[in-house]
């Protein structure tokens, strides 16, 4: 409980820088999306994008920033690996949001609320994902499993045992 505690202190510090970069960010993403979509001879021109960048690699840091099982050094390189994961997680978002919603404006089957199903859709990835870094990089050894010892007092850190009995001890 006092991970989530220090992550959403975290969070709520690092959401003020996030929000105040955030417009040239998406902007800086924008970019980025036309010049691959151009690449793939689709030659659109984006003028705003509506995704929650930076917020989600914010997020990300203030989870990283929260775990204390690991050494700085550590929440240094996941941090440095995680950031620039989410960074691509974000681009392929954008270009693959642009992409699906053209094919389907272009495609007479699909109409407007298939288009608005894939923005929403797509929308959830950058959150997702700012999640599914952290829990390899540094959420396995933060949400170890606490079990009660034998004296009962919580124990952290420790894998939890089943009280089944073991194959080999079944009867047969």
């Amino acid at each position: 409980m006092k991970w989530l505690w220090r992550c959403a202190l975290w969070a709520t510090v690092l959401a003020v820088p996030c929000w105040l970069i955030s417009t040239g960010y998406q902007h800086a993403l924008a970019r980025i999306a036309e010049a691959i979509l151009r690449a793939f001879g689709q030659g659109v021109e984006i003028d705003d994008i509506e995704v929650a960048a930076p917020l989600d690699i914010g997020m990300f840091l203030a989870m990283c920033l929260a775990s204390q099982s690991t050494s700085w050094r550590e929440r240094r390189r996941a941090i440095a690996i995680g950031v620039c994961a989410l960074v691509i997680v974000e681009i392929l978002t954008v270009v693959l949001s642009i992409a699906l919603t053209l094919a389907a404006t272009s495609a007479a089957t699909l109409g407007g609320r298939d288009v608005s199903a894939v923005g929403e859709i797509m929308a959830t990835i950058p959150w997702v994902a700012a999640v599914l870094a952290w829990l390899p990089l540094l959420g396995g050894r933060e949400l170890r499993v606490s079990v009660r010892s034998p004296s009962g007092r919580m124990e952290r850190g420790k894998q939890a045992r089943s009280n089944l009995p073991r194959a080999s001890e079944r009867p047969t």
